[in-house]
């Protein structure tokens, strides 16, 4: 037998210090609860994309609260798809993982980590500018980058979508934030994960 706690849907947004408080959407990303909360003003409107540049250089913690009835037996895995892209995940204080690729999925066993009652998931996102002009700063020689196309420099370190640092067509802003799915599973001691079913055509 398996179940889903799906944990889409509001979730609480800040930056590390607290300011900046409203509710986040998820899956979505930080700018556009942001902008919806009117604290920061439409990026795509005259020069606001510079005026908005300093959300991705700050460290911002989501927070959601769910409840479970009991913990029953079986396993339960957190389940994230699009996690972008620098982040350290934590369920009821505990350390879940760590992401760096938002081009990949994460699955962590949090079976030891969920209790009956309330529970809380917390992901906090690093500033993926910062992280990425330290691990340039940590290679043996200059990796360049496309400075025509890319006014935040450094992106090429990162496994994160290279347009969100500019491009001919795009805003220069890094957008991060939980953009797929984020569900916690619980699965008996067996299951079947995946079938894949081939056929030789003679």
């Amino acid at each position: 037998m398996s179940a889903i706690i799906n944990l889409h849907g509001d979730w609480q947004l800040a930056r590390a210090d607290g300011a900046y408080a409203c509710t986040y959407p998820v899956p979505g990303d930080v700018h556009s609860a942001l902008i919806a909360a009117g604290h920061i003003p439409h990026p795509y409107k005259g020069k606001n994309e510079l005026d908005v540049r300093w959300v991705a250089d700050e460290v911002w913690v989501a927070r959601r609260v769910f409840h479970l009835d009991a913990v029953e037996d079986g396993e339960y895995h957190l389940d994230i798809d699009y996690l972008d892209t620098i982040a350290k995940v934590s369920l009821n204080g505990k350390h879940v993982l760590h992401a760096e690729n938002c081009f990949r999925s994460y699955r962590s066993d949090v079976t030891r980590k969920l209790k009956p009652g309330e529970n809380v998931v917390e992901i906090t996102f690093r500033p993926n500018t910062k992280v990425a002009n330290e691990q340039q700063a940590e290679q043996p020689f200059f990796i360049p980058y496309s400075v025509d196309n890319n006014p935040i420099p450094n992106g090429n370190m990162l496994r994160k979508p290279q347009c969100h640092f500019g491009w001919d067509w795009n805003l220069a802003i890094a957008p991060f934030g939980i953009c797929g799915k984020i569900e916690i599973s619980r699965r008996g001691k067996i299951w079947v994960e995946h079938i894949d079913i081939g056929c030789d055509i003679q």
